[in-house]
């Protein structure tokens, strides 16, 4: 597929362990903020895993409430019946993700208080 990178399967977006959130409440838009915050990069297919069947409109709800900008690139992931498929990967980098870090320590020391 032209204008698409292939991700090698160890790097589509499960590089980085998360350890899932202490509180019980923390919403489906919040908890995928912890995730992009530590650094992941994440797909559709690679946010089903996280319980998020429509990424591209929790990317939309965190730029909306958080006022951060995603980084977005096409990539060729295998789909369920191993063809590549193209998807967008979405990401922080720079000052979005300082913010985004920034959010989730702001709500994990208000938690905590």
């Amino acid at each position: 597929m032209r204008g698409s990178k292939k991700l090698p399967p160890a790097t589509e977006g499960n590089q980085i362990e998360i350890k899932p959130p202490h509180n019980n409440e923390l919403g489906k838009v919040e908890s995928m903020l912890v995730h992009f915050a530590q650094g992941k990069r994440l797909h559709r297919f690679s946010a089903e895993r996280l319980m998020d069947h429509c990424l591209p409109t929790t990317v939309s709800d965190l730029q909306r409430k958080y006022s951060i900008t995603f980084s977005r690139e096409w990539v060729e992931v295998p789909n369920r019946f191993k063809r590549p498929t193209r998807v967008k990967l979405y990401y922080l980098v720079g000052e979005h993700l300082h913010k985004a870090q920034a959010i989730v320590s702001r709500r994990v020391k208000h938690e905590t208080n």
